[in-house]
C-alpha cells in the first residue's frame, strides 16, 4: 500500500474556503471579500426564478445564466447596487431567451414586490424585514425556426459554399441566437481558408416573424482579396533571439495566407515553454506591396525555476528532490535541468539509501521546428526488490515532428553498470541506439475522451563486458472512446507487449529485464512482483511480457470522477509472451478529482491470484489517468 505526496505551490483562504495548486483554484468558495463599508450597506436578498410553463432545461439555462440567482449568496453593497444587478440581470435572462430562439418572450423583475422599472435610484429602497423578496418571472414565449436564409456576397469562388445549411442555419430548426452568430463565424472563416484574409461578415440582418415564429437571415459577406504574407515581426521579446523566434515560427513571407497554418505557428511556440503568452496578430488591411502585415506577439515566462518534491511509500520509504532549471539559456529556448534525488529514507540503514543526479540539455529547432536535440548524464545507484544497481552513463537523441500527431526519435546511448540480482553480479559496459515512434491523436493528454496512442520503442543493444548483443522492444497501443455526447462516461484500454531478444536471461542487465506489478502496470500487485522468479522466491525478471488495461470513466460532477478498473498480464522466461502460463489479473476502483492541471488519482486495487510477496490490496496516487 503506498501512498504519495508532492511538492506543491498551495494556498489557503481563510477557514481554508478554498484551495489552490500551483495558481490554479481547484475547490471551494473564491469570494472578493467586501471591505466593512460595504460589509455594512449589504443587502441579502432571496431570488426566486419562475418559468410560466413547464421546461425544467430552459429553467436551469436561465438560473445558471442570471446573477441574481447565481450570485445571492454575495449580498450587493446596497440597495442601488442590488437594483443595478436586477436591471443587469434583464438583459442577461433576454439574452439567454435569444439563445434558445424565443424572440417573443418577457422577463419581469420585482424588488419586494415593486418593479424595478418603478424603482427611482437613489429614493427610499424597498423596505424589508430580513433577506429582500427577489421575484424573477420569465414568460419564454413561443420558440422560433429558420425559414429563408441567404448570403449576399461582394465577390464569388466556386470552391466555397453559399448554401446558408452548410454553415447550421437549416429551415424548420431552432433559430437560436448562438446558431446565427455562429454562422456568421463559420462563413467568414470558410473564405479565410481560402485565403481572403480580410473576410468579414459586415453585417446580419434578422427579421423575426411573430406570426409564424419563423426567423429569416442574411448575411452580407465581403471577402476582400486573396493575400499573401507579408514579413513577419517580432514584438515583445526580452532575452529570445528574435530570428529564432521567426525561423521556428516558418512563416514563409510571400506564402499564400492560411489560419490554420498560422494558428500552427502559434502552438509551436508556445509549446516551446519560454512564453506566457503567444499572439499572431494579422493587419486589418494590405500594406503597400499588397501583403498582409504580421506581428508576432509574445511575453516570456522567467527564465530560472526550482523546485522540490516529497513521495513516501510504507514499503520502500521516503524520497526527497530537488531540481532547478533554465528555460532559455542562449536565446534559442535553449533547457537546463540539475535534478538530485535521496530514496528510501526510514527504510533500513544508511548503506542501503537509494540516490541520483540527472543533467539535461534541449535544444529546439536544431534543423528546423520539427526537430529537438538533447542530451542527458547521469548517475544513480537503486535497490528496487529485484537488484540493486550501481551505474552512470548518458544519452543524446534527436526527435523530428513530421505532423501534429507522428513522432520519431533515435539517440545514442553509453552506460556504465555493475548489478547485483538473483543471478548473481555482473559489470556491463553498454552501447546503445534508441529508437521510437509515436501516434498521438488524443484529445487530452492528461484526461483523453477520445483518440488513440500507439507507441513502438527499440534499442539494439551492445555490451562490451560480457561480449553480447541484445535488441529490446515495447509496443503498446492505448484507445479511448466517449459514449456520450456530454462525454461524462468514457471507455479506455491499453495493450502492451514487450520482448528482448538476442541474449539469454542471464546476459540481460536485470534493469532491462521486464517486470509487472504495482501502479503503472497490474494494480494490486507487489511492485515488481509479477513474473519470473526462482526457486528461493527471488525476482529475476523476464524476457518478454503481455500486459492489457481496461476502465470505465464516469463524471458524476464537474470535478469529480469515478473510474473502475481490471489489469491483467505476465512476465515471461521466453523471448515472447507465452500465454499458456496464467496471467495474473488485478480489479479495482477510483475517485477523480478533475482540475485545470489534469486529474487528481486515487485508485485502489486487489490481486485475484496473490503470491509470496503480494499485499492484500495496493493504493495509488498520482496526476493524470493511469494511462
Amino acid at each position: 500500500m503506498v501512498a504519495s505526496l508532492a511538492a506543491a505551490s498551495v494556498a489557503f483562504a481563510p477557514a481554508a474556503e478554498a484551495f489552490e495548486l500551483f495558481g490554479y483554484h481547484l475547490w471551494g468558495d473564491k469570494k472578493q471579500e467586501l471591505t466593512p463599508e460595504e460589509a455594512a450597506e449589504a443587502v441579502p436578498y432571496k431570488p426566486d426564478l419562475t418559468l410560466t410553463e413547464e421546461n425544467e432545461e430552459l429553467k436551469e439555462s436561465l438560473e445558471e445564466s442570471s446573477d441574481l440567482v447565481s450570485r445571492a449568496d454575495e449580498p450587493p453593497a446596497g440597495v442601488n447596487a442590488l437594483y443595478a444587478r436586477a436591471v443587469s440581470d434583464r438583459k442577461r435572462l433576454i439574452a439567454a431567451l435569444y439563445a434558445d430562439g424565443r424572440y417573443g418572450g418577457t422577463v419581469d423583475i420585482a424588488i419586494n414586490g415593486m418593479p424595478i422599472d418603478d424603482i427611482v435610484v437613489g429614493g427610499e429602497p424597498p423596505a424589508s424585514d430580513g433577506d429582500v423578496p427577489v421575484k424573477i418571472t420569465v414568460d419564454p414565449g413561443p420558440q422560433f425556426t429558420f425559414d429563408e436564409a441567404r448570403i449576399v456576397s461582394a465577390g464569388s469562388d466556386a470552391d466555397i459554399s453559399e448554401n446558408p445549411a452548410d454553415y447550421g442555419i437549416k429551415t424548420g430548426e431552432v433559430a437560436g441566437s448562438q446558431t446565427i452568430l455562429s454562422a456568421g463565424d463559420r462563413i467568414a472563416l470558410k473564405w479565410r481558408q481560402k485565403g481572403h484574409a480580410l473576410a468579414r461578415v459586415d453585417e446580419r440582418e434578422i427579421v423575426a416573424d411573430h406570426a409564424t415564429n419563423t426567423v429569416d437571415v442574411t448575411y452580407h459577406l465581403t471577402p476582400g482579396p486573396v493575400a499573401h504574407y507579408g514579413a513577419p515581426t517580432v514584438e515583445g521579446q526580452e532575452r529570445m533571439d528574435p530570428d529564432f523566434i521567426l525561423r521556428y515560427a516558418a512563416i514563409e513571407p510571400g506564402k499564400r495566407y492560411d489560419p490554420e497554418e498560422l494558428a500552427k505557428a502559434e502552438k509551436r511556440l508556445r509549446e516551446l515553454g519560454v512564453f506566457d503568452g503567444v499572439k499572431i496578430r494579422e493587419g486589418k488591411e494590405l500594406g503597400p506591396d499588397g501583403t498582409l502585415p504580421l506581428t508576432i506577439q509574445v511575453e516570456e515566462r522567467k527564465r530560472r525555476y526550482f523546485g522540490a518534491g516529497v513521495t513516501y511509500s510504507n514499503t520502500e520509504g521516503g524520497a526527497v528532490e530537488l531540481y532547478w532549471g533554465h528555460r532559455n539559456l542562449f536565446g534559442g529556448a535553449e533547457r537546463l535541468r540539475i535534478e538530485g534525488k535521496v530514496g528510501r529514507l526510514g527504510d533500513g540503514d544508511y548503506e542501503d539509501l537509494d540516490y541520483s543526479t540527472k543533467v539535461t540539455f534541449a535544444k529546439p529547432g536544431v534543423l528546423g521546428p520539427a526537430t529537438e536535440f538533447t542530451a542527458e548524464v547521469f548517475a544513480i545507484h537503486e535497490e528496487p526488490d529485484a537488484y540493486v544497481r550501481t551505474a552512470a552513463g548518458a544519452i543524446v537523441g534527436m526527435s523530428y515532428k513530421f505532423t501534429d500527431e507522428i513522432s520519431a526519435k533515435i539517440g545514442a546511448e553509453v552506460e556504465r553498470s555493475r548489478i547485483e540480482d538473483a543471478l548473481g553480479e555482473h559489470d556491463y559496459l553498454l552501447t546503445g541506439v534508441p529508437l521510437g515512434l509515436t501516434y498521438d491523436s488524443r484529445d487530452n493528454k492528461l484526461d483523453a475522451t477520445k483518440g488513440f496512442l500507439a507507441m513502438l520503442e527499440m534499442e539494439p543493444l551492445y555490451d562490451a563486458e560480457g561480449g553480447n548483443g541484445m535488441l529490446l522492444s515495447e509496443t503498446s497501443l492505448s484507445a479511448y472512446r466517449s459514449i456520450d455526447s456530454a462525454d461524462r462516461f468514457i471507455l479506455a484500454g491499453k495493450v502492451a507487449v514487450g520482448s528482448a531478444l538476442g541474449a539469454g536471461l542471464e546476459d540481460i542487465p536485470a534493469d532491462r529485464r521486464f517486470y509487472l506489478g504495482g501502479g503503472g502496470t497490474i494494480r494490486g500487485y507487489g511492485y515488481q512482483n509479477v513474473g519470473p522468479h526462482r526457486g528461493n522466491g527471488k525476482i529475476i525478471g523476464g524476457l518478454s511480457y503481455f500486459l492489457a488495461s481496461a476502465e470505465v470513466r464516469t463524471r458524476l460532477t464537474d470535478s469529480i470522477g469515478a473510474v473502475a478498473f481490471v489489469d491483467t498480464g505476465n512476465a515471461f522466461r521466453t523471448r515472447y509472451p507465452d500465454f499458456s502460463e496464467p496471467l495474473r489479473t488485478g480489479v479495482g476502483a477510483g475517485i477523480r478529482y478533475l482540475t485545470p492541471i489534469g486529474p487528481l488519482r486515487l485508485d485502489a486495487a486487489v490481486p485475484l491470484d496473490k503470491q509470496d510477496g503480494d499485499p492484500d490490496f495496493g493504493i495509488y496516487v498520482g496526476i493524470g489517468q493511469s494511462f
